[in-house]
């Protein structure tokens, strides 16, 4: 089988380099490690530091929303089995993967499913914001029907809600407790503290997303269930 770990990044040179080495550490001979940047300096910084590494992949990707560089990204790669979308302020724990795989295997064949994998600095956190995600899922309620797999609607919060919502609906949703991973998000235990990266995407993304769900909760809209636009209603 093969999984896809694909991290977005930006600004983030020190938290990458930890996210991207716990993947390596937490990974399985046939994990492949997608990396999208923003910037033309970083494309040529991580293009050369990681040439060497044969499952390292380094793209650039204008991604004024995550649901866009994991649909695209999901829409090319074709040939794997599941994916792993994480942030570049994340780190997997050891067996991360094999853990949450072993149960995707288990509970659903063909990776039909969904696995919330457990962040463990974070005990209040929306326990699927971090997944492993089926390509059968994929394929069986959103790509043969023409459909992306993420609500595209979102700039950053909200689609991994509907997608957990969704998943659990149809009974093909699993949590993981054994699948443990941190998130140095500012309302972790760790408390880092909010950087430039998150400052900025906050300030311009954050306040657009609570409104977008809310009014799709409000709606009853859940992506799969239903594929209506906020943009499309009159």
């Amino acid at each position: 089988m093969i999984i896809d770990v694909v991290i977005p990044t930006k600004w983030r040179p020190e938290k990458l380099d930890r996210c991207v080495k716990s993947v390596l550490d937490a990974s399985i001979p046939t994990t492949r490690i997608f990396l999208y940047v923003t910037e033309n300096s970083e494309l040529i910084e991580y293009t050369l530091k990681y040439k060497d590494e044969e499952n390292i992949f380094v793209g650039f990707h204008a991604f004024d929303t995550i649901a866009r560089c994991w649909n695209e990204h999901i829409a090319v790669s074709v040939d794997a089995d599941a994916y792993i979308f994480l942030s570049d302020d994340t780190e997997l724990q050891n067996s991360c993967i094999e853990n949450a795989l072993q149960m995707m295997e288990s509970a659903f064949p063909g990776y039909s499913g969904v696995v919330g994998l457990n962040v463990t600095n974070m005990p209040e956190h929306v326990e699927w914001a971090y997944v492993l995600l089926g390509r059968g899922f994929c394929e069986e309620f959103f790509l043969y029907g023409g459909h992306v797999p993420y609500c595209p609607e979102y700039f950053r919060i909200g689609l991994d809600w509907e997608m957990g919502v969704f998943a659990q609906s149809k009974n093909r949703y699993r949590f993981c407790p054994a699948a443990q991973m941190k998130h140095y998000h500012p309302q972790s235990q760790d408390d880092p503290g909010q950087d430039e990266t998150h400052r900025d995407s906050r300030s311009r993304f954050g306040a657009r997303d609570q409104e977008t769900l809310r009014r799709r909760k409000q709606l009853g809209f859940v992506w799969g269930e239903c594929f209506d636009l906020i943009k499309n209603m009159k």
